[in-house]
């Protein structure tokens, strides 16, 4: 399991930090009777509304919510967070108008270090929420119950979850390594010393 601490500010002239495993997310559906299918969304491109009864599909859904140095220690009912890790959350739900199943696996990209799957710990960890998601839901029975099962091997998700009103939901934290992309003045930069370094070569052949 692979813990990254993000020992610097965010922004250092000029620079800024990405995540490495940005928008990797693949997976299947693989029983269930809900004949739905995983579907990832992009709260940049897609209006996501997540709450009671207002995805109402068979389908299983997934996105992206933040990337955060975490400030406290929780205990989740997978994992954790430590004060210093650097991690990204995703929110996985399941809002079938009737009661149906479904089960299958989610390939985050990077190693799952915790997952908050009760009310409780969905509460605790609102700080991830994406500020372009609409979240309509009172943390209250949307987390997974007994008959619900998830299993994790290093950053895949495998799920067996029964639903209906209002909805189950997950949040699921990864392991994020941080890099930090060289701002266009630096390439810049580069290309002129080369530059020059090609007009010095000239001058000495001649």
């Amino acid at each position: 399991m692979k813990r990254t601490i993000l020992g610097m500010s965010a922004a250092i002239a000029g620079f800024f930090f990405t995540h490495a495993n940005a928008g990797v997310i693949t997976g299947e559906v693989t029983g269930g009777d809900s004949g739905g299918s995983l579907v990832v969304l992009n709260p940049n491109v897609n209006d996501v509304i997540l709450g009671t009864d207002t995805l109402q599909s068979p389908d299983i859904f997934v996105f992206e919510e933040s990337t955060m140095v975490v400030t406290e220690d929780i205990a989740l009912e997978f994992g954790g967070l430590s004060v210093g890790d650097t991690v990204t959350s995703f929110i996985v739900a399941f809002d079938p108008e009737i009661m149906q199943t479904i089960s299958g696996m989610i390939d985050f990209g990077a190693d799952i270090v915790g997952i908050a799957s009760s009310d409780e710990t969905l509460a605790a960890t609102m700080s991830f929420e994406n500020a372009l998601v609409n979240y309509l839901f009172a943390v209250n029975n949307v987390g997974l119950e007994t008959r619900d099962s998830l299993s994790v091997n290093g950053g895949v998700l495998d799920f067996s979850l029964l639903a209906i009103s209002p909805i189950d939901v997950i949040r699921v934290f990864t392991a994020t390594e941080l890099v930090t992309p060289l701002p266009a003045a630096f390439w810049m930069f580069l290309a002129g010393v080369g530059a020059l370094g090609a007009a010095k070569r000239r001058k000495r052949a001649r």
